[in-house]
């Protein structure tokens, strides 16, 4: 297995998301900064009509986003406290919390709207 680039490995999931989007200009000029690239990945994926990408994409895609997790200080619902704390009341099952959503360790996030 080959040792991971973090840049050579976002600039070929970039490179395959604009050769495979007809409204994105194949020449588009990217960013050295890993950071901007990170941005511009993000912008992509957000914008990417559904079409099958490559085995490779999608490996290197999880192993950079499983990387950045890693690195995250993640938020565990063991950690948000109850409304109540009296569990034979019903707000002892609703919690609030305020923060940036990907940082909740959990397997789904469902949006009311």
């Amino acid at each position: 297995m080959k040792e991971f680039d973090k840049n050579t490995e976002i600039d070929f999931l970039i490179n395959e998301l604009i050769s495979t989007n007809e409204r994105i200009d194949n020449e588009m000029e990217i960013p050295k900064d890993y950071g901007e690239k990170r941005k511009l990945l993000r912008a992509l994926m957000n914008t990417q009509t559904p079409v099958q990408l490559s085995d490779e994409f999608y490996e290197i895609q999880d192993k950079i986003l499983s990387e950045e997790t890693k690195n995250k200080d993640l938020v565990s619902w063991e950690n948000i406290k109850a409304i109540s704390q009296n569990p034979n009341e019903i707000d002892s099952k609703i919690a609030l919390w305020q923060g940036d959503i990907t940082c909740l360790k959990a397997d789904a996030i469902v949006n009311a709207a």
